[in-house]
């Protein structure tokens, strides 16, 4: 018994697909937040790391800091 591969022409769809692209625009509308959350956390981690001289301290006044707000967001709803 043989196993038939589909093309990769018919695996991988393409770009003028209209539901692949809204897949796709879905993913990266999810994403944004994600990232601006990401860089907000590295900017302060990188302001606190100017002023303490200390990685360790940073990473851990950083910590202290994301957990307060995911614990106030979580808290406001």
């Amino acid at each position: 018994m043989s196993t038939i591969v589909p093309a990769s022409t018919h695996a991988i769809p393409s770009f003028a697909d209209g539901a692949y692209m809204h897949d796709i625009a879905i993913a990266l509308a999810a994403a944004t937040p994600l990232i601006v959350a990401w860089l907000f956390v590295y900017a302060t981690f990188k302001i606190i790391r100017l002023v303490t001289r200390a990685t360790t301290v940073a990473l851990g006044i950083t910590t202290a800091l994301v957990a307060a707000f995911v614990m106030i967001g979580h808290l406001h709803r």
